[in-house]
């Protein structure tokens, strides 16, 4: 009984926080935030791809809405839903206050709304191998989304995306090696 109370007390923490932060968003707010970067290609089809969010307070929840962004490709760099929700957490967490305990809590203040068929929410069976390589391009888009509504608490993009580059070849002893370089 006692460790449901203190699990129930570090879930309320978590709510009543990340609910003072979007406090906080809607006294301060500028505008709504809307920001859209692209990737240059899924490395299949030739045209950019692009990523786009909208942040809104809606009720009672901050809501991130990634509808502006493009169709699912034929690359692996599809984001599945579950990785989207993972990276939003992680930006919000790390713009808005990074002491807030990552719970229930602080999940139940936050809407995300992701078409099925875009490039964060493909269908199956979408390739979504190299998802990170997309994933890299969430943070920033949403930190600048983040920004034009509480300019004071966002810093600026920190030199995102990361991308990351393939070796592949034989050892001197004729066995093969890929090696992953991240830059």
């Amino acid at each position: 009984a006692d460790e449901q109370a203190e699990i129930d007390d570090l879930t309320a923490v978590a709510e009543e926080a990340t609910r003072a932060v979007e406090e906080y968003i809607e006294e301060h707010a500028v505008e709504d935030g809307l920001l859209a970067d692209a990737m240059d290609d899924d490395g299949v089809t030739p045209e950019s791809i692009p990523i786009a969010v909208t942040i809104t307070k809606q009720g009672d929840a901050l809501a991130l809405d990634f509808s502006g962004s493009g169709p699912q490709c034929a690359g692996d760099i599809n984001v599945v839903y579950f990785a989207l929700l993972a990276t939003v957490y992680y930006a919000l967490k790390a713009a808005l206050d990074p002491s807030i305990p990552a719970n229930s809590g602080f999940y139940r203040a936050i809407a995300v709304t992701a078409p099925e068929g875009s490039i964060v929410n493909p269908r199956r069976p979408a390739p979504v191998w190299a998802r990170h390589l997309c994933g890299h391009y969430l943070p920033p888009v949403i930190f600048s989304a983040l920004a034009a509504v509480i300019r004071k608490r966002v810093i600026a993009d920190c030199g995102s995306p990361l991308w990351n580059v393939y070796f592949q070849g034989r050892q001197r002893d004729g066995r093969p090696f890929i090696k992953m370089f991240f830059m």
